[in-house]
């Protein structure tokens, strides 16, 4: 049997082999040809209505290969469903467009990329989650922050507390040689006084007032218009200048301003020496304290006994004691006691060992604090 006869086969071969597919390809009817036919002239009119033979077992093998690829592909996805499963349309193959990767996810057959997805997609929301998070406390911490700084700045500033000074008064006068000093020159008075916490002694002349405040005169003579010395004391000394009568002894220590026919002293505390003597009877736990009316300093009275006690300047200290230093060593030990930090000396006439000890503890804790004399605990 020759090959042209066996062609009209090929047709129903095709046929049968996409009977169980989804799409069965079209069976064309080709009658058979015989050998012994006579063949007909070729003319332009029956070449136009019927393509050759050659034509058309190409066109039969080429369906017949593409029908094998649509079948093993449908075959393939029952197996595999990431290239499609049944019922949905194949993911390659003839006819199918290609489609971009961000439209897998729409379909059911996609699951595995879609789960992958997913899991990329649920940790990014966490991580964003979890940001924004952090973002709102630290939004919230500067917000508090900025609250309390402003509601800080906002209130008012506390009262600065005045510094303490803590040193003994840098000169002591009386109020004569004050005067005098200011009379002779005024500029070198001014280098050895003006701005310096000074120990003025004299005698009171009298308490004006000026305005709110009370001021101690003690003048260089009994005149109405005579120099002198001018003191503003500070407002807790008011007790203590009621007590005063005038020509009575006082001292005060305040800062020289200026000098205009009166010396001019600031923020005075009157009767420190008294004040120490206080201080000194209240370390001992005895004794009564008055002003001594002859001399710079106070009386400390112990029943029948007394002392003489000088709380002054460290320039006044050195020259009492290069005063004392001419009399005998057992003489000074055995009436005199001197402590260096306070510029205090206390005087007695017989000073037993055990009341050595006693005045020279007390002496060590006086302290100066803002020209007033302290107890030190």
């Amino acid at each position: 049997m020759s090959r042209r006869a066996l062609m009209p086969t090929l047709p129903s071969i095709a046929a049968a082999r996409w009977t169980r597919t989804r799409t069965i390809a079209p069976v064309v009817s080709i009658p058979p040809i015989s050998a012994t036919a006579p063949r007909t002239p070729r003319t332009s009119a029956s070449s136009s209505a019927r393509p050759p033979d050659r034509e058309l077992r190409r066109a039969l093998v080429g369906k017949s290969r593409a029908s094998t690829a649509s079948r093993s592909m449908h075959l393939r996805s029952r197996a595999m469903p990431w290239f499609g499963s049944r019922g949905e349309e194949p993911l390659v193959g003839p006819g199918v467009k290609p489609r971009r990767r961000a439209e897998g996810c729409l379909l059911r057959s996609d699951h595995v990329a879609c789960r992958a997805m997913a899991r990329r997609c649920s940790w990014f929301w966490v991580v964003l989650a979890a940001f924004g998070v952090v973002s709102c406390s630290r939004t919230d911490n500067a917000s508090r922050e900025g609250g309390a700084a402003a509601s800080a700045s906002a209130a008012p500033a506390p009262p600065v507390a005045p510094s303490v000074r803590a040193n003994p008064p840098e000169v002591e006068v009386s109020h004569v040689e004050l005067l005098d000093a200011y009379e002779a020159s005024a500029p070198r008075a001014d280098e050895r006084f003006k701005g310096k916490h000074v120990l003025v002694r004299g005698k009171l002349g009298e308490v004006v007032k000026d305005g709110a405040k009370l001021v101690v005169t003690m003048p260089k003579e009994a005149k109405p218009d005579a120099p002198s010395v001018r003191c503003s004391a500070r407002e807790s000394e008011a007790a203590e200048i009621a007590a005063l009568k005038p020509d009575d002894p006082v001292d005060v220590v305040g800062k020289l301003v200026k000098f205009d026919k009166h010396v001019e002293i600031e923020g005075c505390v009157v009767n420190t020496q008294v004040k120490a003597c206080r201080v000194v009877a209240k370390a001992l736990g005895r004794g009564t304290c008055e002003q001594d009316r002859e001399e710079l300093g106070a009386r400390l009275v112990l029943g029948a006994e007394q002392a003489a006690l000088v709380c002054g300047s460290p320039a006044g200290f050195e020259a009492w004691r290069a005063k004392t230093s001419s009399l005998p060593a057992q003489e000074r030990a055995g009436r005199m006691i001197s402590v260096d930090a306070s510029s205090c000396h206390l005087t007695h006439e017989s000073l037993s060992p055990r009341l050595a000890v006693e005045f020279s503890s007390a002496l060590a804790r006086v302290r100066w604090e803002n020209d007033v004399p302290t107890l030190a605990p």
